[in-house]
C-alpha cells in the first residue's frame, strides 16, 4: 500500500493544513504508484470535488510513502486509562483537602 503526501509552498489561504494533501493510492507496487502521482499532478483525479480545487494545479512536492504494515491502535483504552487517571488524581487530591480540613477542625475543635 502506498500514500502520497502533496505539498504547495506556502499553502492556499490561512486555514491550516491548506496547500497539504494525503491521499492512499491504488497501485500496489512502486512502479504503478508513482505512475499514479504522476497522473495526480497532471490534474486526474477521481474525485470531481479535489479535482477543480485551484490550489492543486500548484503542487511543489509529492512525498510517496509505502506503508508496510497497518496496525490499530487502542485509542479507545488510552482515553479510559487516561479518564482514569484523572480519576484517581482528583480524588487523591480530594481525599487531601478532606484530610487537611479535618486537620484544621481537629485543631480549632479538640481544646
Amino acid at each position: 500500500m502506498f500514500i502520497v503526501y502533496l505539498e504547495q509552498d506556502g499553502g492556499c489561504d490561512y486555514t491550516i493544513g491548506c496547500g497539504n494533501k494525503i491521499i492512499a493510492l491504488k497501485s500496489l507496487i512502486k512502479k504503478d504508484a508513482i505512475l499514479e502521482v504522476k497522473s495526480l499532478v497532471a490534474g486526474d483525479w477521481d474525485d470531481e470535488e479535489e479535482r477543480f480545487m485551484p490550489y492543486w494545479d500548484e503542487i511543489d512536492r509529492a512525498t510517496l510513502y509505502e506503508i508496510s504494515e497497518k496496525i490499530i491502535l487502542p485509542v479507545d483504552d488510552w482515553i479510559k486509562e487516561n479518564e482514569n487517571f484523572i480519576k484517581e488524581f482528583e480524588n487523591a487530591k480530594k481525599e487531601e483537602e478532606e484530610k487537611q480540613l479535618l486537620k484544621k477542625l481537629k485543631k480549632k475543635y479538640d481544646k
